[in-house]
Protein backbone atom coordinates (compact mmCIF):
# COMPACT_ATOMS: atom_id res chain seq x y z
CA UNK A 1 0.00 0.00 0.00
CA UNK A 2 0.52 3.51 -0.09
CA UNK A 3 1.34 5.50 2.96
CA UNK A 4 -1.85 6.81 2.86
CA UNK A 5 -3.22 3.74 2.09
CA UNK A 6 -1.56 2.07 5.01
CA UNK A 7 -4.67 1.81 7.32
CA UNK A 8 -6.70 -0.52 5.05
CA UNK A 9 -3.44 -2.39 4.45
CA UNK A 10 -3.32 -2.36 8.54
CA UNK A 11 -7.27 -3.89 8.68
CA UNK A 12 -6.30 -6.43 5.81
CA UNK A 13 -3.34 -7.57 8.16
CA UNK A 14 -5.56 -7.87 11.29
CA UNK A 15 -8.12 -9.90 9.44
CA UNK A 16 -5.75 -12.48 8.38
CA UNK A 17 -3.50 -12.30 11.07
CA UNK A 18 -4.75 -14.91 13.37
CA UNK A 19 -4.56 -17.98 10.54
CA UNK A 20 -1.92 -16.89 8.52
CA UNK A 21 1.72 -14.92 8.72
CA UNK A 22 1.18 -11.16 7.56
CA UNK A 23 3.34 -8.47 6.87
CA UNK A 24 2.76 -5.25 5.62
CA UNK A 25 6.11 -3.29 4.09
CA UNK A 26 6.58 -0.62 7.52
CA UNK A 27 6.65 -4.18 9.46
CA UNK A 28 10.61 -4.23 9.01
CA UNK A 29 10.61 -5.32 4.91
CA UNK A 30 12.87 -2.90 3.59
CA UNK A 31 16.83 -3.88 5.37
CA UNK A 32 19.60 -1.45 5.51
CA UNK A 33 22.03 -1.93 2.94
CA UNK A 34 19.51 -3.27 0.55
CA UNK A 35 17.72 -1.49 -2.61
CA UNK A 36 14.18 -1.05 -2.56
CA UNK A 37 13.76 -3.02 -5.96
CA UNK A 38 16.13 -5.75 -4.22
CA UNK A 39 14.10 -6.27 -1.78
CA UNK A 40 11.02 -5.98 -3.41
CA UNK A 41 11.98 -8.85 -5.91
CA UNK A 42 12.99 -10.99 -2.97
CA UNK A 43 10.07 -10.26 -1.14
CA UNK A 44 7.91 -11.34 -4.04
CA UNK A 45 9.56 -14.92 -4.52
CA UNK A 46 9.46 -15.55 -0.85
CA UNK A 47 6.03 -14.82 -0.19
CA UNK A 48 2.62 -17.07 -1.12
CA UNK A 49 0.20 -14.17 -1.77
CA UNK A 50 0.48 -10.23 -2.37
CA UNK A 51 -2.52 -8.02 -1.76
CA UNK A 52 -1.79 -4.44 -3.33
CA UNK A 53 -4.09 -1.61 -1.72
CA UNK A 54 -5.13 0.38 -4.89
CA UNK A 55 -5.85 3.92 -2.60
CA UNK A 56 -7.20 6.75 -4.40
CA UNK A 57 -3.79 8.90 -4.27
CA UNK A 58 -2.81 10.15 -6.90
CA UNK A 59 -4.44 12.59 -9.77
CA UNK A 60 -3.33 11.02 -13.44
CA UNK A 61 -4.77 13.28 -16.74
CA UNK A 62 -5.34 10.59 -19.15
CA UNK A 63 -6.29 12.11 -22.53
CA UNK A 64 -7.44 15.13 -21.42
CA UNK A 65 -9.37 14.09 -18.23
CA UNK A 66 -8.19 13.76 -14.29
CA UNK A 67 -9.24 10.35 -12.53
CA UNK A 68 -8.02 9.32 -9.06
CA UNK A 69 -5.29 6.34 -9.43
CA UNK A 70 -3.14 4.56 -7.22
CA UNK A 71 0.32 5.30 -6.79
CA UNK A 72 2.49 3.93 -9.62
CA UNK A 73 4.79 2.03 -6.81
CA UNK A 74 1.88 -0.05 -6.04
CA UNK A 75 1.24 -0.77 -9.67
CA UNK A 76 4.49 -1.58 -9.67
CA UNK A 77 4.93 -3.60 -6.95
CA UNK A 78 1.26 -5.25 -8.04
CA UNK A 79 3.02 -6.19 -12.01
CA UNK A 80 6.04 -7.70 -9.80
CA UNK A 81 3.95 -10.19 -7.77
CA UNK A 82 1.59 -10.98 -10.37
CA UNK A 83 4.99 -11.88 -12.22
CA UNK A 84 6.41 -13.86 -9.45
CA UNK A 85 2.96 -15.69 -7.51
CA UNK A 86 0.96 -15.46 -10.57
CA UNK A 87 -2.51 -14.16 -10.83
CA UNK A 88 -4.52 -16.78 -8.44
CA UNK A 89 -2.26 -15.59 -5.59
CA UNK A 90 -1.91 -11.19 -6.70
CA UNK A 91 -4.52 -9.75 -5.40
CA UNK A 92 -5.79 -6.03 -6.15
CA UNK A 93 -8.07 -4.27 -3.11
CA UNK A 94 -8.82 -1.16 -4.75
CA UNK A 95 -11.00 1.95 -3.83
CA UNK A 96 -14.36 2.48 -5.59
CA UNK A 97 -13.41 5.48 -7.15
CA UNK A 98 -9.81 4.68 -8.38
CA UNK A 99 -8.98 4.10 -11.76
CA UNK A 100 -7.55 0.71 -12.92
CA UNK A 101 -5.32 0.01 -15.78
CA UNK A 102 -7.40 -1.23 -18.87
CA UNK A 103 -5.95 -4.52 -18.79
CA UNK A 104 -7.59 -5.52 -15.65
CA UNK A 105 -10.83 -4.18 -16.90
CA UNK A 106 -12.28 -7.62 -17.09
CA UNK A 107 -10.43 -9.27 -13.54
CA UNK A 108 -12.97 -9.31 -10.38
CA UNK A 109 -11.36 -6.90 -8.36
CA UNK A 110 -12.37 -6.58 -4.55
CA UNK A 111 -13.36 -2.88 -4.31
CA UNK A 112 -14.24 -1.13 -1.33
CA UNK A 113 -15.54 2.47 -0.31
CA UNK A 114 -14.27 4.55 2.15
CA UNK A 115 -15.38 6.81 5.01
CA UNK A 116 -12.79 9.27 6.97
CA UNK A 117 -12.55 9.04 10.80
CA UNK A 118 -9.40 10.72 12.90
CA UNK A 119 -8.60 12.55 9.61
CA UNK A 120 -7.78 8.83 7.99
CA UNK A 121 -9.63 7.34 5.10
CA UNK A 122 -10.61 3.66 5.95
CA UNK A 123 -12.86 1.19 4.50
CA UNK A 124 -16.55 1.23 5.21
CA UNK A 125 -18.42 -1.94 6.87
CA UNK A 126 -18.64 -4.12 3.91
CA UNK A 127 -15.00 -4.15 3.51
CA UNK A 128 -15.17 -7.33 6.23
CA UNK A 129 -17.50 -8.94 3.63
CA UNK A 130 -15.08 -8.98 1.12
CA UNK A 131 -12.28 -9.73 3.44
CA UNK A 132 -14.23 -12.82 4.64
CA UNK A 133 -14.99 -13.91 0.93
CA UNK A 134 -11.36 -13.25 -0.27
CA UNK A 135 -10.35 -15.12 3.08
CA UNK A 136 -12.54 -18.21 1.77
CA UNK A 137 -10.84 -18.23 -1.49
CA UNK A 138 -7.32 -18.42 0.18
CA UNK A 139 -8.07 -20.79 2.74
CA UNK A 140 -9.10 -23.18 -0.59
CA UNK A 141 -6.24 -22.94 -2.27
CA UNK A 142 -4.21 -23.60 0.55
CA UNK A 143 -6.00 -26.87 1.06
CA UNK A 144 -6.12 -27.90 -1.67
CA UNK A 145 -2.52 -27.62 -1.82
CA UNK A 146 -2.29 -25.40 -4.48
CA UNK A 147 1.25 -24.86 -5.82
CA UNK A 148 3.53 -21.96 -7.74
CA UNK A 149 6.00 -22.73 -9.52
CA UNK A 150 8.54 -21.36 -7.10
CA UNK A 151 10.44 -23.80 -4.51
CA UNK A 152 10.06 -20.96 -1.96
CA UNK A 153 5.82 -22.01 -2.08
CA UNK A 154 6.37 -25.62 -1.94
CA UNK A 155 8.13 -25.36 1.34
CA UNK A 156 5.79 -23.22 2.76
CA UNK A 157 3.07 -25.31 2.25
CA UNK A 158 4.72 -28.70 2.67
CA UNK A 159 5.53 -27.10 6.05
CA UNK A 160 2.05 -26.54 7.17
CA UNK A 161 1.52 -30.46 6.13
CA UNK A 162 3.64 -31.58 8.92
Amino acid sequence: SSTEGLPVAQRIKSYFEPNYECYIWNDGIFKFNEGFLETLLKSASLFDFGFMVFAADDISRIRKKEYKTTRDNVLFEYGLFLGRVGIDRAYVLKEDSVKIPSDLAGVTLLSYNTKIEQDKKIPDDDFEHQLATLKKNIDEKVALGHLGLLPSTVIALSLIHI
